[in-house]
């Protein structure tokens, strides 16, 4: 999994499944982009998947992100991209 700016109001998170079965991936807002909404994506064995996420209006961005597999998976990406 990573996380890379695509623009000042824009980030890009690449979901990697390395695993033999398919997994679902949830990724939720939390306080800094303000939208506290969430999406699923379900990436298939060997396979990734790259989803557009937004960022507040001064770059900062906050998301949680979740798997169910079974073992607990949560990473939480927090920070601010600034404009090259």
């Amino acid at each position: 999994m990573s996380i890379a700016p695509s623009s000042p109001q824009q980030l890009t998170l690449t979901l990697t499944n390395g695993g033999h079965t398919a997994v679902v991936f949830t990724v939720g807002g939390n306080a800094a982009d303000g939208s506290g909404s969430g999406s699923t994506a379900t990436v298939q064995p060997g396979g990734s998947q790259s989803i557009t996420l937004g960022a507040a209006s001064d770059g900062g961005y906050d998301y949680t992100v979740t798997a169910d597999i079974g073992d607990g998976f949560e990473r939480r990406f927090a920070g601010r991209s600034y404009p090259a």
